[in-house]
């Protein structure tokens, strides 16, 4: 058996009786069944941990999980946001085209957006939203959660730009982000109407016009013609 094992994501006395039980009594008495944990929070989720439960399952092992404490549900029912629907991104890849293609599905989901991120790749991360056309959207980001100094800010996507230049990001972020709310213009094919929000949303005409013309169809030219003269 192969028990994933979810451990205190800060707080130490998060960690539930059964998961002690788990990876202390029944592996002694045992000897037979394997307990995972991550560094922190569930095994496999956002974690090298789905590999080995993929393998285990494969190769006819029973899996388990113990649950625990998860950063990504704490986040949510703190943030302030939507949390009836959300979509868990996890870490974003670290760099080259699979991020800015990551990021352009981001501007495309309809539901709360939630995101890990490490302290020296956050200001990178803000900047990119805002790029995105995400600053004015609406971000909580939460950081040390059940720890001595859990803190949650929630303020727009360029504000936490501007709050991040004077003040330097510290502790792991779990960050729950407000959508564009493109997703039923793009099925639609309206370019006009998605060329309204993402206008309202902050973001360049050329960027528009990319995003516009991929989505919906639209010329590119006609995309950022309208852009530019509303």
């Amino acid at each position: 058996m192969l028990y994933l094992v979810g451990t205190p994501i800060g707080n130490i006395d998060d960690m539930s009786p059964r998961a002690c039980e788990v990876l202390i009594l029944d592996l002694l008495k045992q000897g037979l069944n394997v307990a995972q944990v991550s560094d922190a929070g569930m095994p496999a989720i956002s974690d090298p941990g789905a590999d080995l439960a993929s393998l285990a399952a494969l190769n006819g092992f029973e899996v388990s999980v113990i649950p625990g404490p998860s950063a990504v549900t704490a986040a949510l029912s703190i943030s302030g946001l939507d949390t009836r629907y959300f979509h868990f991104e996890g870490f974003l890849p670290s760099e080259g085209s699979k991020r800015r293609e990551r990021l352009k599905a981001l501007t495309l989901i309809g539901e709360t957006i939630v995101l890990y991120e490490a302290p020296h790749r956050l200001k990178k991360l803000l900047d990119e939203l805002v790029e995105s056309g995400f600053g004015p959207c609406r971000i909580s980001l939460c950081r040390e959660l059940t720890k001595k100094y859990e803190e949650v800010l929630r303020m727009t996507v360029s504000e936490a730009v501007t709050y991040y230049g004077s003040n330097e990001p510290r502790g792991e972020f779990c960050i729950c982000l407000e959508p564009l709310e493109q997703k039923t213009m793009v099925a639609a094919g309206d370019g006009t109407a998605l060329i309204a929000l993402l206008k309202e949303k902050g973001m360049s005409s050329k960027d528009i016009a990319a995003v516009v013309s991929e989505y919906t169809g639209m010329n590119k030219k006609e995309a950022y013609k309208i852009a530019s003269e509303s």
